[in-house]
């Protein structure tokens, strides 16, 4: 079992409301150049923690150094 695997069957085992699980386990698919995992995991995180603004702002980051300012812009608006 990988590293994120560990942390990802964690996170939805025991800690579905661990905002820093989340986004690790998104950070970690981010930077392995797996910018759609990193998005379904936010998203995912979005519903477990619904009004968590940490959550929207990660997703917010995620875009901006993708270099996709609407996509950004887009989650922005929709996080207010």
């Amino acid at each position: 079992m990988n590293f994120l695997s560990l942390i990802t069957s964690v996170q939805r085992a025991h800690c579905p409301t661990s905002t820093s699980l989340w986004i690790l386990s998104a950070g970690v698919e981010e930077k392995a150049g797996h910018l759609i995992k990193a998005r379904s995991l936010l998203e995912k995180a979005r519903q477990c923690n619904p009004g968590t603004a940490e959550l929207w702002l990660e997703a917010v980051r995620v875009e901006n150094r993708a270099g996709l300012r609407n996509v950004a812009q887009s989650l922005m608006a929709k996080g207010k």
